[in-house]
């Protein structure tokens, strides 16, 4: 087995550590003794052949402003990937991309219109959403991370699945108690988040991404020791409530 993983604009899109993702998924791959490759890929560069996932991680709205005329260029490359069984994790400003449009201080960005929804800027009399989030769901149980974003993103499809429900914390819009998307396209399958350090804290989407990615099933993955791992997410539910 071999997870081939290409992170996009590493140099603009990693707002707060969100490498950390890739990190996680390297070690829960090695532990398995599945190969991993890593591509950094930077503007102006092609995915990879045989890539079966694709993170685009957070910036601020200048690095966003950066990467996409470049991301649009590619929205065919990464709809082929996705359609044919990648998988594709958008965290915070990589997530709102996603969507129609991103609607910043300045300017609307188009986005990649990949799912349908959209993200607004917060209105005058509305507090930027910060903090630690706890959120639910019904495959992977408590989610954890951490939240920093003043965009309001509103799921438009009643199909479209929302990540997870809120349960302490602002999510998508700090209204409708959701929390990012999580789809299934073609053989593959989209997840986005605002939550940064995303799966160190949530080790069973690492796995569920891996045999996503690898066209096996959660069951055929090879048990490893996550003692560590529950108890840091022990520590931060405690530490949150």
């Amino acid at each position: 087995m071999f997870l081939k993983i290409c992170h996009l604009y590493p140099q603009q899109m990693s707002l707060y550590g969100d490498r950390g993702n890739i990190i996680t998924l390297k070690y829960r791959a090695e532990q398995r003794n599945i190969k991993i490759e890593i591509q950094s890929c930077l503007i102006g560069e092609k995915i990879e052949q045989n890539t079966n996932f694709i993170m685009l991680g957070g910036g601020q709205d200048a690095d966003q402003e950066k990467i996409l005329k470049d991301l649009h260029s590619r929205k065919l490359e990464i709809q082929d990937f996705i359609l044919n069984g990648a998988v594709f994790l958008g965290i915070c400003g990589g997530y709102q991309l996603l969507g129609a449009y991103y609607e910043t201080v300045n300017q609307k960005l188009e986005g990649l219109n990949l799912l349908n929804f959209f993200t607004e800027r917060a209105k005058k009399n509305e507090k930027r959403i910060i903090g630690n989030v706890i959120a639910y769901n019904e495959n992977f149980g408590e989610l954890y991370g951490f939240e920093n974003h003043g965009g309001r993103t509103f799921l438009q499809n009643n199909n479209l699945q929302a990540l997870g429900k809120i349960i302490s914390g602002g999510g998508n819009n700090a209204s409708d108690l959701t929390e990012g998307v999580y789809s299934e396209q073609g053989a593959g399958l989209i997840i986005g988040t605002y939550l940064h350090s995303f799966l160190p804290k949530n080790y069973k989407v690492a796995d569920h991404i891996i045999t996503k990615a690898l066209k096996i099933n959660d069951l055929d993955l090879k048990e490893i020791d996550n003692n560590l791992e529950i108890k840091n997410r022990n520590f931060l539910k405690l530490k949150i409530k």
